[in-house]
């Protein structure tokens, strides 16, 4: 057989052209269509189905207004794909035609592919353009990556380069927002399984490096890597060592690193001058492209060195150029971090004994004195300020960091006078962890091993826990197994969680702490909250009041930025203490609660910096409020403010002491109320939040400041900082309560302003808060919930209903009725029937409405979360599913099947009329759903006495037959047999 295929291509004959002509003729229905192409074998048939436009009708994709898409089939492309390779040249010139670049069906899209996978790559290479815009488009992830990698290892075996790389870089740069390839419908597993054969057949390209090299580049900075990780999810370059974090989790960056160590290595093995692969690394700007530089040196070095050795030439000095690169390397400051530790070691293992006396300590100087180990350092990684610990701690954390970086580069690998060095530093700090010696990392993040277990640290006293504290040294973190200030941290918690009540009681002793250990006592607390574990409050009401007036007091900036995070944690705590049941912060103890929340309310975090450039849009204005020192003690103060509210209606006679701290809370909110007091919107956020709670629990206070809160009623300009402060609260408090007129009275007018201003035109981005629904969405909600609960004053003449949908447009409107017909879908229980009849009211309504041409059909299409509701007769809703079901944009969202057929038996014209509208609409079968049920709705009107309406509904089953519902009247049949029998139809 020919490479073309050519003695196959002869066992077939031509057809006519009258053949070919009566073919076509008889090809009017896609089964039809279906039947013949899916047989048709003969390859001789491509040119003259060609000349005849059979291969012309290329059916587009549809999007209905709610972003579903639908794809018609393609037959002919089955038999394209099938052809092929018996005559590739025919088959290419089909599908090198411009209509093809620019169809947007992803089933004639995998045709092509299937095709120019089983070409010879001369004709492939024709079609990679339009391949390429494939995977620009809109349904790329619908395409089939093992066929496309086919297409890339054909043309780069065939020495098509240019265009394997192009198809090659539409598939696996990366680009989308998890870090994936947006070209192809590539998960990570199959990023991470593809990618080597790809890289394989592309490795005689130099430049693939560099290609590749890119990728890993977009990669990392795509935002998969969050920042706490960055340094830890890839252990060693080196292949074969066990990650951090295991490779499924990030299996396309694993890939990515495999395949440009490879690359790198197999170019150098092939002559590649190392300095122009080092120069390739050095526009990554992610740390692993520095991992990625030793270890190629690394490689680089070891096999010139083992070259130098089998040809008996001199060591000392190793070959030119590499040893120089090699000690740049390792007397780079930087390269001293723990996260470049594998490699740096590895390296070091390789050249320390090619390297000349002077090289060599060169080394020694700078590990002897590493200068990333400043005190300042080396004071955060042992839980303590600069100026609480000594130089002679200092001189010991380093002296162990040497240690350890010595036994990891192993004694068979170091000079003599450094093996007598680590012997020395070994006498002095002991024998390095076992973990060390076997080239463990020096990670900046361990295990959460403690140096005392759960049961140790629970024997002792808080005053003997403090001492332990407070004398333990923690060592060098060298491993994951190694005991750190993290792992006691987290140990304390647990055992404060278990027991809370001898801490809480003495919680005074701990105020001595630094911010990490009196994080772990108040997180161990708020543990023993959520197991409901009683404790008492006073005293740690005490350390908080007392860490929160250090912190105020604290010059150090590092200090302070340390603290921060350790108050916001005690804030919450408090407003947890208010809000437990049992044992809550009591009426007795409300002023120490204030004192020890009044400092925090005054923290400058979130500074203005850190809003605007990790608040909105990056992270919506309440999210960022609850990970926030201020605003997080803000929203314990409203919480205290309820609490002494609570208290003063259960006693009659206000409690003047209770009465004093409610006066110092509102005045310390009056400073962050409005946008011209605290221009944070997380305050913003707080108050939106908590402004139910302040109409209630301070409502003279609320009501005199709505206008700070919630912006002016009247026609006044705004700043653009101020008006996202105003939309933020609103918003926020919309998002935060459910309907109901204790709100929407007092609030009437901010309601009305935000309801005429529907129709405006701006981005609600900045001041959208974590909902499903955006903020246009959660306001139609708050009108239409309040109408048909009866709390709308008026009817449908009330100014705020009237108003919605006069300002409100159809896409907004639509929406909001559908989600209110879901609302009444997912309600518990039985609904009152008076709340059922203004539901209906409400429909008939907008339905009259549509049909005096006041309002678009369009606003009532989504009309099935109503009828599967299950809330309605179908008497009611059967005439208004039709007249919504007639619009072209009508979709039953594979919905409508079941309720249908449970109506059909009573109402079989109606059911049917509503059938009948929706096969029009081409919804019977490109809906499973309705396909499905279709029997139980035909058979009725089937069996129905009245003659027209069996015939109009036997008429549409022989149709949907035709169409390919090739069983559908076999199951009628079925179903009218169990009707005759008296069965219960199934």
């Amino acid at each position: 057989m020919t490479p073309d295929g050519t003695l196959h291509v002869d066992k077939y004959e031509a057809p006519s052209t009258a053949l070919v002509e009566r073919a076509l003729e008889r090809l009017g229905s896609p089964q039809h269509r279906q039947f013949f192409y899916s047989r048709l074998e003969n390859p001789k048939w491509v040119v003259p189905l060609a000349a005849r436009g059979a291969f012309a009708d290329i059916p587009a994709s549809t999007v209905d207004e709610t972003g579903g898409a639908r794809f018609e089939a393609w037959p002919q492309g089955e038999y394209l794909a099938r052809m092929a390779g018996l005559v590739p040249n025919d088959v290419a010139a089909v599908l090198a035609h411009d209509q093809f670049k620019d169809t947007d069906n992803p089933i004639v899209q995998r045709a092509v592919v299937a095709a120019a996978s089983g070409m010879p790559a001369d004709q492939a290479q024709r079609l990679v353009n339009a391949i390429c815009l494939y995977l620009s488009g809109t349904y790329r992830v619908y395409l089939d990556p093992e066929p496309l990698v086919a297409i890339i290892v054909l043309l780069a075996h065939a020495g098509q380069r240019k265009p394997a790389k192009k198809l090659a870089q539409a598939i696996y740069r990366p680009g989308g927002r998890d870090g994936i390839a947006e070209g192809a419908g590539l998960d990570p597993y199959r990023y991470a399984h593809t990618l080597p054969q790809v890289v394989s057949a592309l490795k005689s390209d130099p430049k693939t490096l560099n290609m590749v090299a890119v990728w890993l580049d977009l990669w990392t900075e795509s935002g998969v890597l969050v920042p706490s990780i960055r340094s830890m999810w890839r252990s060693a370059v080196e292949a074969g060592q066990p990650d951090a974090y295991d490779r499924m989790t990030y299996q396309v960056g694993h890939a990515l690193v495999d395949a440009v160590r490879d690359l790198a290595h197999g170019n150098i093995d092939v002559g590649m001058p190392l300095a122009e692969i080092l120069a390739v690394f050095e526009h990554g700007q992610d740390s692993i492209f520095e991992r990625l530089a030793l270890d190629a040196l690394c490689h680089a070095a070891a096999r010139e060195f083992a070259t130098v050795r089998d040809t008996s030439e001199p060591t000392i000095g190793g070959p030119a150029g590499t040893v120089e690169l090699a000690l740049e390397k390792l007397t780079d400051p930087d390269l001293l971090a723990g996260e470049f530790r594998p490699e740096y070691v590895r390296l070091a293992r390789t050249v320390l004994s090619q390297l000349t006396e002077a090289q060599l300590e060169l080394w020694e100087q700078l590990i002897a004195h590493p200068p990333h180990l400043t005190p300042e350092r080396v004071a955060r990684r042992l839980g303590a300020s600069e100026s609480e610990i000594t130089a002679e701690q200092v001189a010991t954390h380093i002296g162990r960091w040497e240690r350890d970086l010595l036994a990891e580069i192993g004694r068979d690998a170091l000079p003599q006078r450094l093996a007598d060095r680590l012997d020395e530093l070994t006498g002095s700090h002991g024998l390095p962890p076992e973990a060390a010696q076997a080239s463990a990392r020096d990670f900046p993040f361990v295990m959460d091993i403690s140096p005392r277990s759960d049961a140790e640290l629970a024997a002792l006293s808080p005053e003997e826990l403090v001492a332990f504290v407070s004398s333990w040294d923690p060592a060098p973190a060298t491993s994951f197994s190694a005991p750190s200030t993290e792992g006691l941290t987290r140990a304390i918690g647990r055992v404060i969680a278990a027991n809370p009540a001898p801490y809480a009681q003495q919680a005074d002793v701990f105020a001595s702490f630094g911010p990490g250990y009196v994080g772990a006592v108040l997180d161990g607390l708020r543990e023993a909250i959520g197991q409901q574990r009683i404790f008492p409050w006073a005293q740690v009401l005490g350390l908080i009041a007392a860490c929160a007036t250090r912190h105020d007091q604290q010059q150090d900036e590092d200090a302070d930025e340390t603290w921060r995070f350790t108050l916001q944690r005690a804030a919450d705590l408090v407003r947890l203490g208010l809000n437990s049941q049992p044992g809550a912060i009591g009426p007795e103890l409300f002023g120490a609660a204030w004192a020890a929340l009044e400092p925090i309310t005054k923290s400058r975090y979130p500074t203005c910096e850190e809003e605007q450039t990790y608040g909105p849009p990056s992270t919506d204005a309440l999210t960022f409020s609850l990970n926030s020192t201020r605003p997080v003690a803000l929203r314990a103060a409203i919480r205290l403010l309820l609490s002494i509210y609570e208290q003063r209606t259960e006693h009659s006679e206000p409690d003047s002491t209770q009465q004093t701290v409610a006066t110092a809370v509102l005045a310390a909110l009056d400073e962050h109320a409005g946008p011209d007091k605290d221009e944070s919107l997380t305050a913003a956020a707080v108050f939106g939040e908590g402004l139910g709670t302040l109409l209630t629990a301070a409502s003279d206070w609320t009501h005199a400041r709505l206008e700070r809160l919630l912006g002016p009623t009247d026609a006044r300009s705004l700043t653009e900082a101020e008006q996202a402060w105003f939309e933020t609260a609103w918003n926020v408090t919309l998002a935060g309560y459910r309907p109901s007129r204790g709100l929407f009275e007092p609030l009437e007018p901010w309601f009305m302003i935000h309801l005429t201003a529907l129709a405006d035109e701006h981005s609600e981005a900045a001041t959208a808060v974590f909902s499903m629904r955006s903020p246009k969405q959660t306001l139609a909600d708050h009108v239409l919930v309040l109408s048909v609960t009866g709390q709308l004053v008026d009817g449908f003449s009330n100014r705020a209903l009237s108003a919605l949908f006069e300002f409100g447009d159809t896409a907004l409107m639509r929406n909001a009725l559908g989600h209110l017909g879901w609302q009444l879908r997912h309600s518990q229980g039985d609904v009152p029937d008076t709340v059922l009849a203004r539901f209906r009211d409400l429909w008939n309504w907008r339905h009259q409405q549509v049909k005096a041409g006041a309002a678009e059909r369009r606003e009532l299409l989504d009309f099935y979360w109503w009828v599967t509701s299950g809330r309605f007769d179908a008497e009611w809703w059967l005439p208004r599913l039709l007249f919504v079901a007639q619009d072209p944009e009508f979709d039953t969202h594979q919905m409508l099947g079941e309720s249908l057929a449970q109506a059909a038996p009573d109402y079989p014209a109606e059911t049917l009329d509503v059938f009948v509208a929706l096969h029009k609409n081409g919804q019977t079968l490109a809906s499973y759903d309705l396909l499905e049920h279709a029997p139980a709705i035909l058979a009725p009107a089937m069996a129905s006495s009245d003659a027209e309406l069996s015939r109009r509904a036997a008429a549409l089953a022989d149709q949907m037959g035709r169409e390919g519902f090739v069983d559908l009247m076999d199951r009628i049949t079925a179903l009218l047999g169990q009707v005759r029998e008296g069965v219960q139809p199934t």
